[in-house]
Order: structure tokens, then C-alpha cells, then sequence
């Protein structure tokens, strides 16, 4: 979810079905929990009333509403249904209206589950005022005692919850980043690449660049001055690059620079000026590089495939220069 992406709630829309099943559980639970056949006919007709419809109704929001686009607060109308029915059941059956007070105990669990942390106290209020109203008749001191028990209990229950799962995710994310970045440089690996290229927006420069004759520098000086040399030139990447603009480690001695809303023109003058800062860096080492826009109706890779067939043209024509492609790809004629 950006919403709730929780270890074992991967989106807003799990975090419904979660919510209806919990509700219909409930009125399952509800409906063979007290014994209506000796004399509680109407009440277990004011059960089914409040129950079952809000069970039906959360079945049918979870599949058909797009839970994805509404915001995180929206799932705390799910806990306000399930705290209003305590109230109008508790109304409509007396009899069976005390009784309600554990389960609102889903209630906290679903909110510690798909909510922040300290969300929980704000529902607290609702679920004492429908508790209290169910029971229909006055509150003694034993009541206010449990009521205050219970309070502590719901409210543990929730920010435990919400704590672990944050916690988890949290540690899922650092994982994720992690995996995503390259040791050596501090870059972003060519996974992080990957996820980058899915929807790439209109003018979006992808610039390929290769350290020249990298493999002599290595038997040269040795694999430590290789990798101090790789180092260098992402920290230059890093230092010239616009806010926007994403760096990545391809591979070897190759790196892959994505700037959106660039164009060809905007590429080469970003290739300038890692060109002015690395030869301050180090003026015996020197790139070879190759641009490519993205154009609509291509895809990523393909224009990745541009920029590698530019580079390729930079190395063919002596190194320590840059080429372009602005070849559109070929239209597809309609049938």
C-alpha cells in the first residue's frame, strides 16, 4: 500500500479481503454463539439485519472497489462499520449485546495490520461509546474497570502489531535497497535498472558508458586500482548528474545514466561535463559513450539497445568520444 505494504498484506486490495472475511467471520461467529432457538427469534433476525449485509457489502467493495487509489486512511472505514454494527446490534438484541465487546478486538488487529503506528487511540472512543451503548442499562464501577482493562488490551494488541509489521518492512525495504545497489560504487545495480526502465517518460535520455581499455588498466596497475578507478567515476556520475537523473552500474566497467526530459541535446551536454569533471579526476582514463531518447511505442530495452549500438559506433571510431542514435524505431504498418 503505499500505501500498506505490510509483510503479509501486499496491497490495499489484500488488506479488504482481510477486512471481509474478518467481517463475515464475525457474523458467522455471532449467529451460532447464542442460542436463538429458545426464544430469541427476533433477535437473531437483528443480528442477520445488521450482520450479513455488511458482510455481503465488504465482499463486494473488496473485489470491485480500486482500493490501489485511495489513500491509506480510507481502510479505517472498515473498523467504523464493524464498530457502528456493535452499536446497532447491541440496540436491536439486548440479549446478546455485552458479548460484542471482545470481538471489537478485530477492530485493533486490522487497524496494528494496515495502519501507522498511534492510529489505533483514535478509534478507541468509538468502540467504548458502542460498547457502553450495547449494554443498555448504566455503567457500574466493575464495568468501568473492565471497560478500562479492555481499552489497554485493544489498544497493546494494535501498536504491537503495527510496531511489528512496521519494523518488518522496514527491514524488507533496507533488503530490497540493498539488493539493488552495487557494492563497489554505491550505485544502483542493473536490478534497480530494470525496475527504472518499465515506464520511461517522454524525452528520456539513456546513456551507455564504458571506462576505455579497462582490462589493461587492470593487468597494469592491478584489480585495487581498477576498482578505485570504477569508484571515481561513479562518485563523478553522482556529483554532475541533475536532480532526477539515475545512475546505474551495468556491469563491469559500464554504466547506465537514465535522465528524463533530457533529449539528445541535453545528453551530450550532460556528457560534457562528466567529461570536464573526470579529467580533472583522473586525465589518464578516459570513456566512450552512447545516447539514445526514448521514443513512444518503443521499448526500454529497445532503446537500450540504441544507446549500446551508439557506444559500439564511439569504440569503432577510435574511443574517448560519444554517438548518438535518433533513430526512431520502425513503424508497425495496420492491418
Amino acid at each position: 500500500m503505499t500505501g500498506v505494504r505490510r509483510p503479509g498484506l501486499d496491497s490495499r486490495t489484500s488488506a479488504a479481503w482481510l477486512a471481509a472475511a474478518s467481517l463475515a467471520a464475525l457474523a458467522a461467529l455471532v449467529l451460532v454463539s447464542f442460542p436463538f432457538i429458545h426464544g430469541h427469534g427476533p433477535e437473531t433476525g437483528a443480528i442477520v439485519g445488521s450482520w450479513l449485509p455488511a458482510a455481503v457489502v465488504a465482499l463486494v467493495g473488496a473485489l470491485m472497489l480500486p482500493w490501489e487509489s485511495m489513500p491509506r486512511e480510507a481502510l479505517l472505514l472498515v473498523p467504523l462499520l464493524l464498530v457502528g454494527l456493535v452499536d446497532v446490534t447491541g440496540r436491536w438484541a439486548p440479549a446478546v449485546g455485552p458479548a460484542y465487546s471482545p470481538m471489537v478486538i478485530v477492530v485493533f488487529l486490522f487497524v496494528g495490520l494496515t495502519q501507522r503506528r498511534y492510529v489505533s487511540p483514535l478509534l478507541l472512543p468509538f468502540a467504548l461509546v458502542a460498547w457502553a451503548d450495547s449494554l443498555h442499562h448504566a455503567v457500574n464501577d466493575q464495568q468501568i474497570v473492565r471497560a478500562v482493562v479492555i481499552s489497554v488490551v485493544w489498544i497493546l494488541v494494535a501498536e504491537v502489531v503495527a510496531w511489528r509489521t512496521a519494523d518488518q518492512a522496514r527491514v524488507r525495504g533496507e533488503l530490497s535497497a540493498f539488493a539493488e545497489k552495487d557494492a563497489l560504487t554505491g550505485l544502483d545495480n542493473r536490478r534497480a535498472l530494470d525496475a527504472r526502465l518499465v515506464q520511461p517518460e517522454p524525452q528520456t535520455a539513456t546513456i551507455m558508458i564504458d571506462i576505455d581499455h579497462f582490462k589493461v588498466l587492470n593487468d597494469t596497475f592491478g584489480h585495487l586500482e581498477g576498482d578505485r578507478v570504477l569508484a571515481d567515476f561513479a562518485h563523478v556520475l553522482a556529483a554532475v548528474l541533475r536532480n532526477g537523473d539515475r545512475a546505474f552500474r551495468y556491469g563491469g566497467e559500464e554504466f547506465v545514466v537514465i535522465a528524463p526530459r533530457t533529449g539528445l541535446a541535453g545528453a551530450q551536454r550532460l556528457l560534457g561535463r562528466v567529461r570536464k569533471a573526470w579529467e580533472v579526476a583522473h586525465p589518464e582514463v578516459t570513456f566512450s559513450a552512447g545516447a539514445a531518447v526514448w521514443h513512444e511505442g518503443e521499448s526500454s530495452q529497445d532503446v537500450l539497445g540504441r544507446a549500446d549500438a551508439a557506444l559500439y559506433r564511439a569504440k569503432a571510431d577510435g574511443r574517448d568520444c560519444w554517438r548518438v542514435s535518433d533513430d526512431p524505431p520502425p513503424l508497425v504498418a495496420a492491418v
